[in-house]
């Protein structure tokens, strides 16, 4: 049976260990736009500077809003093409569904807010076993799922290889969180985290043609393959009835029995997930019409 989160807009339908879906319902017959766009803007400073930003005196707040709007490609066309609304999706799955914490935030990289972030999408850390592992995040927005699911799969080919991931992890150790701010606890698991990375980044160098796996150095990490695209269930209903939950779970279903029969094979652990929205186009519009009423303090 879905359930809801704990900001009653986004709805979990599967939860199982390699699949999950999640999607946005109705409020007063209509698919909910507002409190989606909202999530979104609530947590746009999170996407682009981790979690650290989030905790600011009330009068920073604004302007660092406004600095976070300036990493952000400013034109439909061009959130099309860097994908970053995909991103900010993700990242609040991942925070609010597997509550992880960010560890290298890519936006915060970015030297020209139209450029496309370089490398894999989403890096977060997550606790397991006392210990911090790292979650990693591929993202699309597609109106084709299908499409979506072939253009997930190369990326898992390309990226997590020896020289990629030599090249991730040097990035991901030369910028750390600022572990002052945290617990002692926390703050001490990630200085040992970066460790890792570092011994990571130093073993892929020196020994650049023997075949390393990620999970000599941890105990555990995830590949998160995230899919959101357009779905016409939406458009046949205006509330979560019987029928509405039932063709949702069939298309879904069918989703994950596409991705099985071609998924990869990787040395982490690869979750699947399903986003189905009413529209991807109308998503990028509304969010790109919040940002500039961002910009212009209309908000």
């Amino acid at each position: 049976m879905p359930s809801v989160s704990n900001n009653n807009c986004i709805i979990q339908h599967h939860n199982s260990p390699h699949h999950k879906s999640y999607y946005v319902g109705y409020v007063n017959n209509q698919y909910d736009w507002d409190r989606l766009l909202d999530l979104m803007m609530d947590s746009l400073v999170d996407f682009v500077y981790g979690f650290h930003k989030s905790a600011l005196n009330p009068e920073d707040a604004t302007y660092t809003l406004k600095k976070a709007l300036q990493k952000l490609s400013n034109t439909e066309e061009r959130l099309k093409n860097t994908g970053e609304v995909g991103e900010l999706l993700l990242h609040i799955i991942l925070r609010k569904f597997f509550h992880t914490t960010p560890l290298l935030q890519k936006m915060y990289l970015k030297t020209n807010r139209n450029d496309p972030v370089k490398g894999i999408d989403i890096v977060h850390a997550i606790e397991q076993d006392n210990n911090l592992n790292i979650i990693f995040g591929e993202a699309k927005l597609y109106k084709n799922p299908s499409q979506a699911i072939a253009d997930l799969l190369e990326d898992v080919k390309s990226h997590y290889n020896n020289d990629f991931m030599t090249d991730e992890f040097i990035t991901i150790g030369d910028n750390p969180v600022e572990t002052n701010l945290l617990s002692q606890d926390l703050g001490d698991k990630y200085k040992a985290l970066y460790s890792k990375l570092d011994l990571i980044s130093r073993t892929f160098l020196e020994q650049p043609n023997v075949p390393h796996k990620i999970n000599e150095f941890f105990n555990g990490v995830s590949i998160v393959l995230f899919c959101a695209f357009k779905s016409d269930v939406f458009e046949k209903y205006k509330d979560m009835t019987d029928e509405f939950v039932t063709e949702m779970e069939n298309k879904l279903n069918k989703l994950f029995e596409q991705y099985d029969k071609v998924k990869p094979t990787s040395n982490g652990d690869i979750i699947f997930v399903l986003f189905p929205l009413l529209d991807h186009d109308i998503l990028i519009n509304k969010f790109l019409t919040k940002l500039r009423e961002a910009d212009n303090g209309q908000l």
